[in-house]
């Protein structure tokens, strides 16, 4: 199963947590499928950074893709593994989504 790490400063984490549980409840999801609690994973650029380590299931990806204008406008951070192989996308740009939607895209298929 691949996972994904969303990483952002601590000072944005409720805000998305919000905008992720709207998500969850505009697809009709469960609860189980809510984010967590963020952990501390550190300082960048003088601002405290947080991060959610998520299983990827095909579920969530429509909250993982409606949610990445949010990851940009916070400077957030993005980061796909499968298979011990990791892919991030530090300080992402609008430029890069497509490269996310076509990673997405592609993780039933390798």
């Amino acid at each position: 199963m691949a996972t994904i790490s969303i990483s952002m400063p601590a000072d944005h984490a409720r805000e998305y947590q919000q905008l992720w549980k709207e998500l969850r409840l505009a697809d009709a999801l469960d609860l189980e499928h809510d984010l967590g609690e963020p952990i501390e994973v550190g300082n960048f650029d003088g601002a405290n950074l947080v991060q959610w380590v998520v299983d990827l299931e095909p579920v969530l990806v429509p909250l993982v893709t409606a949610s990445l204008a949010y990851l940009i406008t916070s400077r957030g951070e993005f980061e796909y593994e499968k298979d011990g192989e990791k892919i991030r996308f530090k300080n992402l740009k609008p430029s890069q989504v497509k490269e996310v939607f076509a990673l997405l895209d592609t993780r039933d298929k390798g």
